[in-house]
């Protein structure tokens, strides 16, 4: 048996791997690269005022937001392809949230206040789970909990808040209704996204199932995830009124100049 074959991703024969995608993809690597390092170092600079509710959410989406890219490079260079969409889906809705917020105080209260509707469903999935409330669980309490949600949600006029209307609200509903919902193939394991785990013949025939690292739209992937890591961190800055428009600016042109000489050469 092979050694991939062995152990999967987890074993040493992934290394090689590592080397060929990165090799053969050499230009946006290395641009993803720089623009981790230089995210990496701006991260350290933030100073949110404990009491500043705006700023301490936007930091700590950000150190979630340049977790994820780096977590989804991780993965797009051992060709874990669905995996990395998946994560990059992931960083794009925290991103919807980080620059929201960072434009108003308006919508980290709305962050904030909307855990109190997510903690009454899962009072409710609870229940559903146990069929009812378990009898070794306090009974008074539980429903103590739920009149005190439901008073707050009653009192502050909590809304459900969809995805699609935290992107508006960030000033990016194109990516959402393009990137973000393309990429929710991967998340739900849709058929077309399975396809990829298909061999067939000329007669569109399965001949075999198909695994193992592959670099099918690593590119666009590295693509969005660069842009999206420049964006979340524009908008950090934003708030924090740190200055780093020329760096950015250049990171954006070497990401323009790369498209363009793909869409050329294909």
């Amino acid at each position: 048996m092979p050694p991939l074959d062995e152990k999967g991703f987890l074993g040493k024969e992934i290394e090689k791997w590592i080397l060929k995608i990165r090799g053969a993809h050499s230009d946006f690597f290395q641009l993803a690269d720089k623009v981790n390092q230089f995210c990496q170092k701006q991260m350290f600079k933030l100073e949110a005022h404990n009491k500043d509710k705006q700023e301490t959410l936007v930091a700590a989406l950000y150190i979630r937001v340049i977790n994820t890219y780096q977590a989804a490079i991780l993965l797009a260079e051992r060709g874990l392809m669905s995996q990395s969409k998946t994560l990059t889906r992931s960083m794009i809705e925290s991103l919807f949230s980080l620059c929201a917020i960072a434009k108003s105080e308006k919508y980290a209260d709305e962050f904030i206040l909307e855990d109190q509707r997510n903690r009454l469903r899962y009072v409710n999935k609870y229940r559903k789970l146990h069929g009812g409330i378990p009898p070794e669980v306090s009974r008074a309490e539980i429903e103590s909990l739920e009149k005190q949600l439901h008073e707050d949600i009653k009192e502050h006029e909590i809304k459900k808040k969809t995805t699609e209307q935290w992107s508006i609200d960030a000033g990016m509903h194109d990516w959402y209704l393009a990137v973000y919902s393309v990429l929710s193939d991967s998340v739900h394991s849709k058929v077309k996204d399975l396809e990829r785990h298909l061999v067939v013949n000329n007669s569109n025939e399965i001949k075999e199932f198909q695994w193992g690292p592959d670099d099918h739209d690593i590119e666009k992937i590295l693509m969005t995830l660069i842009q999206g890591m420049l964006t979340g961190l524009k908008c950090t800055l934003s708030l924090f009124n740190q200055k780093r428009e020329s760096e950015i600016a250049g990171f954006e042109e070497h990401l323009s100049k790369l498209v363009k000489e793909r869409l050329l050469n294909n």
